[in-house]
Protein backbone atom coordinates (compact mmCIF):
# COMPACT_ATOMS: atom_id res chain seq x y z
CA UNK A 1 0.00 0.00 0.00
CA UNK A 2 1.18 3.47 -0.78
CA UNK A 3 -0.03 6.90 0.15
CA UNK A 4 -1.43 9.43 -0.08
CA UNK A 5 -4.87 9.12 -1.57
CA UNK A 6 -6.26 12.18 0.18
CA UNK A 7 -9.37 12.51 -2.01
CA UNK A 8 -10.72 9.40 -0.33
CA UNK A 9 -10.71 10.72 3.27
CA UNK A 10 -14.01 11.11 5.14
CA UNK A 11 -15.18 14.41 6.57
CA UNK A 12 -16.91 14.54 9.93
CA UNK A 13 -19.65 16.38 11.76
CA UNK A 14 -17.90 18.21 14.63
CA UNK A 15 -14.46 17.49 13.14
CA UNK A 16 -12.65 18.50 16.33
CA UNK A 17 -14.08 16.63 19.29
CA UNK A 18 -13.34 17.56 22.87
CA UNK A 19 -14.76 16.68 26.26
CA UNK A 20 -17.13 19.66 25.93
CA UNK A 21 -18.83 18.14 22.85
CA UNK A 22 -21.41 15.45 23.47
CA UNK A 23 -20.69 12.32 21.42
CA UNK A 24 -23.67 11.92 19.11
CA UNK A 25 -25.20 9.10 17.11
CA UNK A 26 -24.17 10.89 13.89
CA UNK A 27 -20.50 10.57 14.88
CA UNK A 28 -20.81 6.78 14.91
CA UNK A 29 -23.11 6.62 11.89
CA UNK A 30 -20.47 8.50 9.87
CA UNK A 31 -17.71 6.29 11.29
CA UNK A 32 -19.53 3.08 10.38
CA UNK A 33 -20.26 4.45 6.90
CA UNK A 34 -16.55 5.24 6.48
CA UNK A 35 -15.61 1.74 7.64
CA UNK A 36 -18.15 0.16 5.27
CA UNK A 37 -16.90 2.26 2.35
CA UNK A 38 -13.26 1.41 3.07
CA UNK A 39 -14.01 -2.31 3.29
CA UNK A 40 -15.92 -2.09 0.00
CA UNK A 41 -12.98 -0.24 -1.63
CA UNK A 42 -10.72 -3.11 -0.57
CA UNK A 43 -13.13 -5.77 -1.86
CA UNK A 44 -14.11 -6.81 1.69
CA UNK A 45 -17.36 -6.79 3.65
CA UNK A 46 -17.74 -5.03 7.01
CA UNK A 47 -20.36 -6.62 9.25
CA UNK A 48 -21.68 -4.76 12.27
CA UNK A 49 -23.23 -6.67 15.17
CA UNK A 50 -23.95 -3.33 16.84
CA UNK A 51 -25.08 -0.94 14.09
CA UNK A 52 -25.78 2.49 15.53
CA UNK A 53 -29.27 2.61 14.00
CA UNK A 54 -30.32 -0.33 16.20
CA UNK A 55 -29.08 1.13 19.48
CA UNK A 56 -30.92 3.33 21.95
CA UNK A 57 -27.54 4.84 22.85
CA UNK A 58 -24.04 4.30 21.54
CA UNK A 59 -22.38 1.67 23.70
CA UNK A 60 -18.82 0.54 24.08
CA UNK A 61 -19.85 -2.57 22.16
CA UNK A 62 -20.09 -0.29 19.11
CA UNK A 63 -16.79 1.43 19.93
CA UNK A 64 -14.93 -1.86 20.34
CA UNK A 65 -16.50 -3.32 17.21
CA UNK A 66 -15.45 -0.26 15.18
CA UNK A 67 -11.92 -0.65 16.56
CA UNK A 68 -11.90 -4.36 15.61
CA UNK A 69 -12.95 -3.49 12.05
CA UNK A 70 -10.44 -0.65 11.61
CA UNK A 71 -7.40 -2.29 13.20
CA UNK A 72 -6.79 -4.94 10.47
CA UNK A 73 -6.72 -2.23 7.77
CA UNK A 74 -3.24 -1.03 8.67
CA UNK A 75 -0.58 -0.53 11.34
CA UNK A 76 -2.10 2.01 13.68
CA UNK A 77 -1.13 3.55 16.99
CA UNK A 78 -3.88 3.23 19.59
CA UNK A 79 -3.37 5.41 22.67
CA UNK A 80 -6.89 6.39 23.80
CA UNK A 81 -7.74 3.01 25.31
CA UNK A 82 -10.47 2.36 22.73
CA UNK A 83 -9.18 -1.20 22.43
CA UNK A 84 -9.57 -1.72 26.21
CA UNK A 85 -12.94 -0.14 26.94
CA UNK A 86 -14.94 -0.96 30.06
CA UNK A 87 -18.60 -1.89 29.69
CA UNK A 88 -20.79 0.84 31.11
CA UNK A 89 -18.20 3.61 30.85
CA UNK A 90 -18.77 6.72 28.78
CA UNK A 91 -17.57 6.89 25.19
CA UNK A 92 -14.81 9.50 25.20
CA UNK A 93 -14.08 12.13 22.57
CA UNK A 94 -10.47 10.88 22.44
CA UNK A 95 -11.70 7.40 21.49
CA UNK A 96 -13.93 8.65 18.68
CA UNK A 97 -11.16 10.95 17.44
CA UNK A 98 -8.70 8.07 17.35
CA UNK A 99 -11.16 5.84 15.46
CA UNK A 100 -11.74 8.65 12.94
CA UNK A 101 -8.04 9.39 12.52
CA UNK A 102 -7.16 5.75 11.92
CA UNK A 103 -9.94 5.10 9.39
CA UNK A 104 -8.75 8.26 7.60
CA UNK A 105 -5.22 6.82 7.51
CA UNK A 106 -6.61 3.59 6.03
CA UNK A 107 -8.58 5.60 3.44
CA UNK A 108 -5.39 7.30 2.23
CA UNK A 109 -3.73 4.01 1.30
CA UNK A 110 -3.45 3.29 -2.40
CA UNK A 111 -4.75 -0.26 -2.81
CA UNK A 112 -3.23 -1.92 -5.86
CA UNK A 113 -4.23 -5.02 -7.76
CA UNK A 114 -1.07 -6.04 -9.59
CA UNK A 115 -2.38 -8.44 -12.22
CA UNK A 116 -1.85 -6.53 -15.46
CA UNK A 117 0.19 -3.49 -16.41
CA UNK A 118 3.44 -2.51 -18.05
CA UNK A 119 4.52 -0.73 -14.85
CA UNK A 120 3.52 -3.55 -12.47
CA UNK A 121 1.17 -1.24 -10.60
CA UNK A 122 -1.84 -2.00 -12.80
CA UNK A 123 -4.92 -0.82 -11.00
CA UNK A 124 -5.54 1.30 -7.97
CA UNK A 125 -8.99 1.57 -6.40
CA UNK A 126 -8.35 5.13 -5.29
CA UNK A 127 -7.67 8.08 -7.56
CA UNK A 128 -4.07 8.69 -6.61
CA UNK A 129 -0.73 8.77 -8.40
CA UNK A 130 1.44 6.99 -5.86
CA UNK A 131 1.62 3.23 -5.63
CA UNK A 132 4.15 0.86 -4.03
CA UNK A 133 3.21 -2.29 -5.99
CA UNK A 134 6.64 -2.75 -7.59
CA UNK A 135 6.69 0.85 -8.79
CA UNK A 136 7.76 3.91 -6.88
CA UNK A 137 5.96 6.62 -8.75
CA UNK A 138 3.37 6.38 -11.50
CA UNK A 139 2.23 9.51 -13.35
CA UNK A 140 -1.03 7.99 -14.55
CA UNK A 141 -4.24 7.90 -12.50
CA UNK A 142 -4.03 4.14 -11.86
CA UNK A 143 -7.79 3.73 -12.23
CA UNK A 144 -7.17 1.97 -15.56
CA UNK A 145 -4.39 0.02 -17.20
CA UNK A 146 -1.15 1.87 -16.58
CA UNK A 147 1.16 2.35 -19.54
CA UNK A 148 3.81 4.56 -17.98
CA UNK A 149 7.35 3.59 -17.05
CA UNK A 150 7.54 3.52 -13.27
CA UNK A 151 11.29 3.35 -12.77
CA UNK A 152 11.37 6.85 -11.31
Amino acid sequence: MGSPCTTNVSTWTDPTLSNSILIKEVHFTQLQTAITNEYTRRGLTATFSYPVANETYVSHNTTLEDYNLINPLGSFTWTSGVNNVTTGSLVLASEVTELRNNINIAQQACICNCNYCTCNCNYCTCNCNYCTCNCNYCTCNCNYTCTCNCNY
